[in-house]
């Protein structure tokens, strides 16, 4: 289930993951496997969650591969060991589209929240002045996983998939 496209402003959000290469049919896997171990890190280093875990999507071939980090945010700058990455998100203001469900629905939720860029015009927002994309060429979107939130920065230039 998809819920109605929005803009939403966010602040930088420091976070832990663990970065994975994934495919659709994997996805469930990793995340099975990498969140309890990501959780057991930052228990063993004493870090609290600040907020709920999510999946971010570097790179996305729906037919082929996923760069994906699986993360936590967490209150302050962290310094990884292992497998465990630092990492923040970028402040700004972000179209932000929130589905429920399956991994699967994934590819309808992420094509319906394009279309919705491409038909409202929405991103850049009208009376915002253009900046640089805070994702670099070649990567894309922020994603929460079964509650998840596909998200495009809202003053992208390019969009890459």
């Amino acid at each position: 289930m998809s819920h109605q496209p929005q803009i939403q402003t966010r602040g930088a959000q420091h976070y832990a993951a663990i970065p994975m290469a994934v495919t659709m049919d994997t996805i469930s896997g990793a995340v099975d496997e990498a969140f309890p171990a990501l959780f057991g890190w930052l228990a063993g280093d004493g870090i609290a969650p600040s907020g709920p875990p999510f999946i971010r999507y570097l790179v996305i071939d729906m037919a082929s591969e996923l760069e994906i980090e699986l993360g936590v945010p967490v209150g302050a700058p962290v310094t990884g060991s292992g497998r465990v990455q630092p990492g923040t998100l970028p402040e700004g203001r972000y179209a932000v589209l929130r589905h429920t469900g399956p991994y699967d629905g994934l590819i309808a939720s992420n094509a319906a929240l394009q279309q919705w860029r491409a038909n409202t015009g929405s991103i850049p927002i009208p009376g915002t002045p253009p900046r640089p994309s805070p994702v670099p060429p070649g990567r894309a979107l922020s994603h929460r996983p079964v509650q998840g939130a596909p998200t495009l920065p809202s003053a992208k230039s390019t969009w890459h998939t």
